[in-house]
C-alpha cells in the first residue's frame, strides 16, 4: 500500500474519531447559542484591535486589557464555549500524537515520549 493511500486512511480515521466528532458537536452547539456567538464576536473584534495596535507599535490600552479579561470571564462561564475549548484541546492532542509518531518514523529516533502520548503511542 502506498504512503498516499495510508495518508487517506489516516485522514478517514481522524474524520471518524470521537475527538473530531465532539469538536463538530461543540461547533453546532455554538452555532445554536446566540450568547456564545456574541461573546466570540466580541473576542475576535478585540483581538483585531489589539493586533492593529501592535502592528502600529502601540501597547494595549488599559481599557483594552480590561475588556480582554471581561471577555475571557464570559468565555469561561459559557458552557458552549467551554465544550468547544475542551473538544479543540482533545483534537489538538490527537494531532500532536499522530505527528509525533510520524516524526519518529522519519527521524528513526525513539524519544521517551511526546505531547499527548497518554494512549500508548510510545
Amino acid at each position: 500500500m502506498s504512503v498516499m493511500e495510508k495518508a487517506h486512511e489516516l485522514a478517514k480515521a481522524l474524520e471518524e474519531s470521537e475527538e473530531l466528532s465532539r469538536l463538530r458537536q461543540a461547533e453546532l452547539q455554538i452555532a445554536q447559542d446566540p450568547v456564545a456567538k456574541k461573546i466570540l464576536a466580541e473576542f475576535y473584534q478585540t483581538q483585531r484591535e489589539l493586533m492593529q495596535a501592535k502592528s502600529q507599535g502601540k501597547d494595549p490600552a488599559p481599557e483594552q486589557l480590561e475588556k480582554v479579561k471581561e471577555i475571557e470571564e464570559k468565555m469561561e462561564n459559557n458552557e458552549s464555549l467551554q465544550n468547544y475549548a475542551q473538544a479543540q484541546k482533545e483534537v489538538t492532542q490527537l494531532l500532536q500524537s499522530v505527528n509525533f509518531i510520524i516524526s519518529k518514523a522519519i527521524t528513526g529516533e525513539a524519544p521517551a515520549c511526546g505531547p499527548g502520548c497518554d494512549k500508548g503511542c510510545c
